[in-house]
Formats: C-alpha cells, structure tokens, sequence
C-alpha cells in the first residue's frame, strides 16, 4: 500500500475490560520484538509505533480474550483499520502475530521479506489444487499433524479460490468467475498468488489479488455464523463461504486492501494435532478493509 497512512501511525493498544492491567507489562518486549516503539503507557494502555512516525492519528487496536463472538462484532465495523489481537500466552498476544502486524503497517506485500517464503502463481482452476497441495507437502515438511496438514491444505484452496474467482471483476464491475467454483473447465484471463512461511509452529497462507475490492460484509457474516451449529449451504460457493472455512480452521485472519490494486489475505493454521480450531483464539487485522 504506497503512501499508506497505515505505514506510518502510531497505534494505541486498548485492554479488554476483562483483562488484567499487568497484561500490560508483560506485552512489552513482545511489541519491541516485533519492531513497535512504545511511546507512552497511560493505565491500560501501550502506544506504540513503527520509526519513522508523524502526526497522523493513531490506529486503535485492541487486546482481547480471541473470542470472535457477537460482542466483537462492534469493532469489525467501526470504519479504519481493525487491529483484534487476542490475548494468548499469558495474556499477551504472541510473538509471530505481533510481527505480522508490523507487516500489515508496512509497504511491502506480506510475507516476502521472511526467510523460506515460497509461492506459486495460480492462472486456472486445477491451481487451486496444485496450492492446497503445496500448503499440506509445506505443513508436512515442518511436522504438521495429518489433520493440521489437512486444515492447511483447505485454508489454502478456499483463500486462492476467493483471490482466483471471487475477486475479479470485469469493466462494469460485475464479477467474471464468482459462479465457476466447480471446477470445470473455463477460460480464465487473471491469476492470483499464494504464498506461504512457517512461524512458530504456524503455516502462514497468503492469497493476493490485483483488484483491491474486498469489502467487510462477507467477514461480518462469517463470524456470525462461526458459532451457530445450522449447516451451512456449500453449493454456492463464494467468497463468504470460504471465510468462514478460513475461520474456524485459523488462529488468525488478516485482510489487507489496496483499493482497486491489490487485496491481500492471510490465515495463521496451527500445525498441531488438535482437531478442532473454532474454539481457540483468533485475532483479527483489517487494513484498508471498509465496511
């Protein structure tokens, strides 16, 4: 995001009501490791910033328990950047997450300065299976349980689908693909990348487009429907339905937009042998995502 005002604001970390103020100090190095400056530390509150920093108004991000229930719902649609850091280790978010937000805050697209970063182009609809095998031969190599390797291997299908087929729109600015999630055979003039890096016992998966129009309402829907036990009708497809898939499998999900220019999408998918993932902390970053 060139020129972002993201890149260079200051950002006040808010603790949840519900946590305990010492979070605060445990949180510290965390935020110096990941290259964030505290500034000043009013009670219940870090500012911090990346260098170089200016008089722009500072981001709001917010420290809470990583339950993604209807009380966070406020926050997903208040207009800006949405920074929902879930209160982990000890009540502070972790190391690996606190370095993506730096990433988000920054000008480079995700994930490529990180050693062992790999990535692949997909221009037709059997890459999305050559992606989802990719992400599990990469789960597997840094010793992902089958079922881990499996949630990766899904992650990473459903975020090149949304970047492949959900995101492209022609000259009037109806979508071309959204209906041709099948799998059957269709010319397709547009391509998407996927990338992916280990952290922390964690497979990072990122989907980039080059349409910046991701809007907030699929994501809204999505975490309405995270704890509601109703089926879910699959045989529409779309970008909603491969949200939600993305969290209730991720400890995380990052959504980047550049309008009209890139949008970019990452999940953190723990590569540990437990089943079920709905239940366990997530954070939430928003850039550039509006409502």
């Amino acid at each position: 995001m060139r020129g972002s005002a993201a890149a260079a604001a200051p950002v006040h970390v808010l603790l949840d009501p519900a946590l305990p103020v010492e979070v605060a100090d445990r949180v510290r190095p965390l935020l110096a490791g990941a290259g964030l400056e505290i500034r000043a530390t009013p009670p219940a509150r870090l500012m911090l910033s990346r260098l170089p920093h200016g008089n722009e108004a500072p981001l709001r991000a917010v420290l809470f328990d990583g339950r993604l229930g209807a009380d966070v719902l406020p926050q997903l649609e208040r207009p800006g950047p949405v920074l929902l850091l879930a209160a982990r280790e000890e009540g502070t978010p972790s190391a690996w997450e606190l370095q993506l937000l730096a990433e988000m805050l920054g000008d480079a697209p995700l994930l490529v300065r990180r050693e062992g970063v790999r990535g692949l182009e997909v221009a037709a609809v059997s890459g999305l299976r050559t992606a989802a095998a990719m992400a599990e031969k990469v789960a597997r190599e840094h010793g992902a349980a089958n079922t881990a390797a499996l949630r990766a291997a899904d992650v990473s299908h459903e975020l090149a689908a949304n970047a492949l087929l959900d995101a492209p729109v022609g000259p009037d600015g109806k979508p071309r693909y959204a209906f041709h999630r099948s799998g059957g055979p269709i010319a397709l003039e547009d391509a998407c990348h996927v990338r992916f890096a280990h952290d922390s016992g964690r497979l990072l998966i990122c989907a980039q487009d080059r349409f910046g129009r991701l809007r907030r309402g699929p994501l809204l829907n999505a975490v309405r429907k995270l704890w509601t036990p109703a089926r879910v009708e699959a045989s529409g497809g779309g970008a909603g339905l491969g949200l939600l898939r993305c969290l209730q499998s991720a400890d995380l999900v990052a959504a980047r937009v550049d309008a009209h220019r890139r949008t970019e999408v990452l999940c953190a998918v723990d590569l540990g042998p437990g089943r079920r993932r709905t239940e366990a902390p997530k954070s939430v970053l928003l850039v550039g995502v509006e409502p």
